[in-house]
C-alpha cells in the first residue's frame, strides 16, 4: 500500500511504506473527521443521539471533499457511516457496524481507519465509553480486528470537555489490566492532529491474541 510522505504537498509524491498505519494517513482521517464536525454549531447537538452526530459529521465531511476547492488528496478517501463490519463471523445484517469508516483508494488492501463513537451526557457515561460496546470493542476485535490502530469520538453533551477527558482517564488508571494498558505511567500520550479537534490523546493496548492497538481519543464539544 501507498501513502503520500508527511511533508508532501497534498495529492504527491506518493511513497511505499511497510507498515499497515503510517502517521500522515492517521492525521488525514483525522482531518477528514475535523472538516465535517467544524461546519456544525455544537449547541445544536445536545440532545441529538450517537448516530445523528456521527452522520452529521460524515455528510459534512463528506460535502467538503466533494467541493472543487477541496484538497487533492481528499480524492483517494472516501467515508461513511454505521458501516458493517466485513471481518466479523457473524453474517449479513448480524455484522457489528463501526461508526465512522474512512478508507483509502491507496494501496490493496485498502488501508482503512475506525472511529467508534460514544455520548458522554450523564454521571454513566464513562462508563459506556471505556465499555465492551465503546473501547472494549475495539479492544477485543469486534471492530477494527486486523488494524493496528483506530479512534474513538467522545461527544460531551454535558459539561467541560477537558473535564470528560479527565473522567475517562480516571476509569482507565482504574483499570489497566482490563483494557491491556500498562501498569505504570499515564494511561495516555497527547497529541494534535487537527486544532478544531482539540487534545487527542493516544493510548495503546496490549490483547492477548492481538498486537498491541492504538486508540486516539477526541473528545468534541457537542453542547451550547
Amino acid at each position: 500500500m501507498s501513502f503520500r510522505k508527511p511533508d508532501a504537498p497534498a495529492g504527491r509524491d506518493i511513497v511505499a511504506v511497510a507498515h499497515d498505519y503510517q502517521e500522515q494517513f492517521i492525521r488525514d482521517a483525522h482531518v477528514i473527521v475535523a472538516e465535517g464536525y467544524a461546519r456544525l454549531d455544537p449547541a445544536t447537538l445536545g440532545s441529538k443521539r450517537e448516530p445523528d452526530i456521527s452522520g452529521l459529521i460524515v455528510t459534512k465531511s463528506r460535502s467538503w471533499m466533494d467541493q472543487p476547492e477541496s484538497p487533492e488528496w481528499t480524492k483517494s478517501y472516501w467515508i461513511v457511516e454505521e458501516k458493517h463490519e466485513d471481518e466479523s463471523a457473524l453474517e449479513g445484517m448480524n455484522r457489528p457496524r463501526i461508526d465512522i469508516h474512512i478508507e483509502s483508494a491507496a494501496g490493496r488492501p485498502r488501508p482503512c481507519f475506525k472511529f467508534e463513537a460514544k455520548r458522554l451526557y450523564r454521571s454513566d457515561s464513562v462508563a459506556e465509553y471505556a465499555g465492551r460496546k465503546g473501547l472494549g470493542a475495539l479492544c477485543d476485535g469486534t471492530y477494527a480486528s486486523s488494524t493496528g490502530a483506530a479512534g474513538m469520538l467522545g461527544y460531551v453533551q454535558q459539561g467541560d470537555v477537558e473535564a470528560a477527558a479527565k473522567q475517562v482517564a480516571e476509569k482507565l488508571d482504574r483499570e489497566r489490566s482490563q483494557h491491556g494498558l500498562s501498569p505504570k505511567g499515564s494511561v495516555w500520550r497527547e497529541a494534535q492532529l487537527d486544532p478544531r479537534l482539540g487534545k487527542t490523546r493516544w493510548s495503546e493496548h496490549v490483547v492477548p491474541g492481538r498486537s498491541v492497538l492504538r486508540v486516539y481519543h477526541s473528545f468534541l464539544k457537542c453542547c451550547a
